[in-house]
């Protein structure tokens, strides 16, 4: 999980980066609207990349596969370790975990607390039909605002107004655009990372995007210096609730200077498509790294090819002198089951998470027996699957598989699975 929530904080930097270098001073605000949200989005689902890999696509499930391979040489072969659950009242994990909740809940409340004061305006409020929107006028308002389909006015507004009728024009382009769409998902995605900051760079930076594009819809019908004025006059503290489009806030010198500012060339537009490699870089970056190794590509040539199915399966060493193929099964099963049980550890991490699961670890006998490209195909977390590989690695030379006699490279795979068990 550590691993992952830095990957999401690198991809969220670049992004913002590459946002704050080339696209943020141009006008192309829809643009640039849609740039947050993709690679806020993005940001999430790239350190995946390498769970949903090509490879793994088109490969045979490992809880399926390796049952294959392992009754080639072991009846359903599964190593089970086991330790007491661990109880101690205090460790990191747990404080963290505990930091992080109480964080999530404030913000919840937070949340919660939003979204009844609206409803409450709403429900005390005179409703009327404004265009296809609602229209709430309440006298405990002080500045008009949106909300989904709704806009909220002061009940003292004058409609006949020119003033009022910008303003109306500027929170209905919020309601048809469906910025507060955009406002709620930001909002959800700060509960479950408030404690990661850049995810506030980008709510601000969505809520400016947002008045630019209403700033812009009003500037059609509106001359630049009038609009701007009407802003300037209105500079006052009003209370902000963080789901509201407000036409008031503290972004108003931002939005005067890009209604002033001369519309980007259109051949700016070339710039976004740098986007693409960028994303395409960061897929292979994070679907190339495992355990914090990049994926070596190797050429195999006819010699080093890698079998999966051989006529005689590698064996674990210490039953040669076996005759008997079942009694040889049996006593090798028993050797690597001696083996690991007396190398392996219960992580301290899963057993203070109370992490149980099978790990399958994914490993190739080489024609001399020897083991290599050790990596964990599918992994219970909390250092388990660093755990299976250390233990892979102390194995000893194994007897090799055969191919038309001649030993050859084969893909193992072994499931190890944790269990915890009450200290009775």
């Amino acid at each position: 999980m550590a691993t992952y929530l830095l990957q999401v904080t690198l991809s969220w930097f670049i992004f913002l980066i590459l946002y704050f270098m080339m696209f943020r001073k141009e006008t192309f605000f829809q643009l640039n609207r849609w740039y947050l949200l993709t690679t806020l989005i993005a940001g999430l689902v790239i350190p995946l990349a390498k769970y949903i890999s090509v490879n793994t696509l088109f490969e045979t499930s490992p809880a399926v596969e390796y049952v294959y391979y392992l009754n080639q040489g072991f009846d359903q072969f599964e190593v089970t370790v086991t330790a007491a659950a661990e109880n101690s009242s205090f460790n990191l994990s747990s404080l963290l975990l505990l930091i992080y909740s109480i964080g999530v809940c404030l913000l919840i409340v937070r949340f919660l607390m939003g979204i009844s004061r609206i409803s409450t305006i709403y429900k005390n409020g005179e409703t009327s039909s404004y265009h296809q929107f609602e229209l709430i006028q309440s006298a405990t308002i002080q500045a008009p605002f949106s909300f989904l389909n709704k806009i909220f006015v002061p009940k003292q507004l004058d409609f006949s107004n020119q003033s009022s009728k910008k303003m109306l024009a500027h929170e209905q382009c919020h309601c048809e655009e469906l910025h507060s769409i955009d406002v709620l998902f930001v909002e959800v995605l700060n509960i479950l990372f408030w404690f990661n900051p850049l995810i506030y760079v980008f709510k601000n930076e969505l809520k400016s995007i947002h008045e630019y594009i209403a700033d812009d819809y009003v500037l059609k019908f509106s001359e630049v210096e009038a609009y701007g004025q009407l802003l300037l006059q209105n500079i006052k503290p009003v209370p902000n609730n963080f789901l509201e489009n407000q036409f008031y806030n503290s972004q108003i010198k931002n939005r005067i200077m890009m209604m002033t500012k001369i519309k980007s060339s259109k051949t700016m537009l070339l710039k976004y498509a740098t986007l693409f490699p960028v994303l395409l870089s960061m897929c292979f970056l994070f679907s190339s790294c495992d355990n914090g190794k990049a994926t070596e590509v190797v050429v195999q040539s006819p010699s080093q090819k890698i079998f999966k199915e051989v006529d005689e399966m590698p064996r674990f060493p210490g039953c040669e002198d076996v005759a008997d193929k079942e009694e040889q099964k049996a006593c090798q099963q028993k050797e690597m089951l001696m083996f690991i049980y007396s190398n392996i550890k219960y992580p301290a991490e899963a057993r203070e998470q109370g992490i149980e699961g099978v790990n399958v670890v994914q490993f190739v006998v080489e024609k001399d027996g020897s083991i290599t490209n050790e990596k964990s195909i599918r992994t219970s977390g909390g250092g388990t699957d660093e755990e299976c590989l250390r233990v892979v690695r102390l194995m000893p030379k194994w007897l090799p598989g055969k191919k038309d006699g001649v030993p050859v490279r084969v893909e193992f795979k072994l499931p190890i699975k944790f269990k915890l068990e009450d200290n009775s």
